[in-house]
């Protein structure tokens, strides 16, 4: 589920890229390039995520493949032609000769011309790009990618606790040990307000050192934070960060069982650090989860 987010994260990234009106067409054509890259490995994320699912689980999976496949059908053969754009030049590629070994396969200058690649710019604001009869719609290529994400989500499977008393117990005991006792403190702050300067100092001594200048304006963060809820459960990829799930509130704790990710997702980031009396402290909010070499390393607890 990791690879296929962080695939879809590039696939709106460079989706944003391309759409951007304001940069040069040749750049433009470049991104798009790149984004039918990262379509192609979201795509097969999906199916690996797909292959390890048994049961219905799979079967709903695959509904979501097969959706994508019928939204954006061009994906993967759009990928082989750039990826093998040499071979296409010459006028050998796979699709030029369908069937036919490699080796037996004689370029001709309508093969070459076949999959020339071209785009074109279609009514409000959409992007097409065309290799030869082949077309990637940007931005439908984009929206088919978000619910491919959404149908696998839904497959994965995302538990929610009975009833509060058994999310919290989840919780695990809130010592100085579980990252989860400061990022409660830092969430019950910013959800309380008005946020006083008392506040403030509050949470300013619960983040890392290195990202207070980052953190602006907390009311601000409380706001945009104010439709969600907290997962009981942080994931810890190593001893000394751990990573809190933030998603919409629908009313109950959510109780999550393993790691995973959700698109519409905020991540708290947090660093275990020895310089402030080996605590948890905040380092970042965003939309995807920092890795470790994104923390401040020489701090970090080897």
């Amino acid at each position: 589920m990791t690879h296929l987010v962080t695939w879809y994260r590039a696939v709106t990234m460079q989706a944003e890229r391309v759409l951007d009106t304001n940069r040069d067409h040749v750049d433009r054509q470049i991104d798009g390039y790149q984004f039918v890259h990262v379509l192609r490995q979201a795509l097969r994320a999906a199916c690996m995520l797909r292959d390890h699912l048994t049961g219905p689980a799979q079967a709903v999976a695959q509904a979501a493949v097969s959706r994508f496949e019928v939204a954006a059908p061009d994906a993967k053969n759009a990928r082989d032609v750039l990826d093998h754009f040499d071979d296409y030049a010459r006028g050998t590629g796979n699709l030029s000769h369908p069937g036919v070994p490699a080796k037996r396969r004689q370029p001709t200058e309508q093969a070459a011309r076949q999959f020339n690649v071209f785009y074109e710019l279609g009514a409000n604001g959409r992007y097409i790009l065309h290799l030869g009869s082949l077309s990637i719609d940007v931005v439908g290529a984009q929206q088919a990618c978000s619910d491919l994400v959404d149908g696998l989500l839904e497959a994965v499977g995302l538990p929610i606790a009975d009833d509060d008393e058994a999310a919290l117990a989840d919780l695990g005991p809130l010592d100085a040990a579980n990252p989860m006792t400061t990022a409660l403190a830092f969430l019950m702050v910013l959800w309380n307000p008005p946020l006083t300067e008392e506040g403030v100092r509050v949470l300013r001594s619960l983040v890392t050192e290195e990202s207070r200048q980052a953190w602006r304006d907390f009311a601000e963060v409380g706001h945009t934070l104010g439709g969600f809820t907290f997962t009981t459960r942080p994931a810890r990829p190593s001893d000394d960060v751990a990573h809190v799930k933030l998603v919409p509130d629908t009313g109950q704790t959510r109780q999550v069982q393993g790691h995973i990710m959700i698109t519409d997702a905020w991540w708290l980031t947090l660093q275990r650090r020895l310089d402030r009396g080996d605590r948890w402290l905040v380092h970042a909010l965003a939309k995807y989860p920092f890795t470790r070499d994104e923390l401040p390393w020489s701090m970090s607890v080897e």
